[in-house]
């Protein structure tokens, strides 16, 4: 993705050693993820490298641990950086019975160019309530109807959308939909051709869209 440009970026990028290590059996699946945790500083990195390539609306799914940084990453580049929208899905349950509150949050980062275009924008939701998915493609994969959401909210139609971790490839998959372009990449061969089959199924576009 070196010479890629784009009008939105929305990635759903590996989440912090805690997330990924799991705190007990209920979560101890996430020892079959193919990928690494990030730390602070791989945060730091992409946003480094991402987001000059980004004219507008930069988005990024994420856990508690890694929302305050990618914030202060993306104030760090000039950036206006909204608090964390929270995605709730209330599929989810605890991470083990009689062990208190469920894990039903994701954090949803969010920045814009500080510009007059973006300003007026238009208000977008503080919050998502979708339920997850069973059989997704890979494993951690947000539901088709978030990423439709969010891709319906910060983009236009017909823009281009960049998702430089794209896993089963939902975000293009809900871009296709939504009558916008994409690319992406997929460093996993396995998932990637996951991906690939999965794109060249038919789809229904999308009836009514945003102007």
């Amino acid at each position: 993705l070196a010479d890629v440009e784009c009008d939105t970026l929305i990635a759903d990028c590996p989440y912090s050693a805690r997330t990924h290590g799991g705190q007990d059996a209920r979560v101890d699946s996430w020892k079959e993820l193919q990928y690494p945790a990030w730390s602070p500083a791989d945060v730091r990195e992409f946003v480094a490298a991402m987001l000059p390539k980004c004219r507008g609306w930069f988005v990024s799914i994420t856990d508690d641990v890694l929302g305050p940084v990618w914030r202060e990453a993306y104030e760090e580049h000039g950036r206006y950086a909204f608090p964390r929208v929270p995605w709730i899905d209330p599929t989810r349950g605890v991470r083990l019975g009689g062990d208190g509150p469920a894990s039903s949050t994701c954090d949803i980062m969010v920045c814009r160019p500080r510009t007059r275009e973006f300003a007026s924008w238009g208000s977008l939701p503080g919050f998502y309530i979708v339920n997850g998915e069973r059989g997704c493609a890979v494993r951690g994969a947000k539901p088709l109807a978030l990423m439709r959401a969010l891709v319906r909210d910060y983009s236009k139609p017909g823009s281009v959308i960049c998702d430089p971790c794209a896993g089963g490839g939902t975000t293009a998959r809900a871009a296709q939909i939504e009558g916008r372009n994409f690319i992406g990449a997929e460093m996993d061969a396995e998932t990637h051709a996951k991906a690939i089959e999965r794109l060249a199924q038919p789809f229904t576009a999308a009836l009514f869209t945003d102007t």
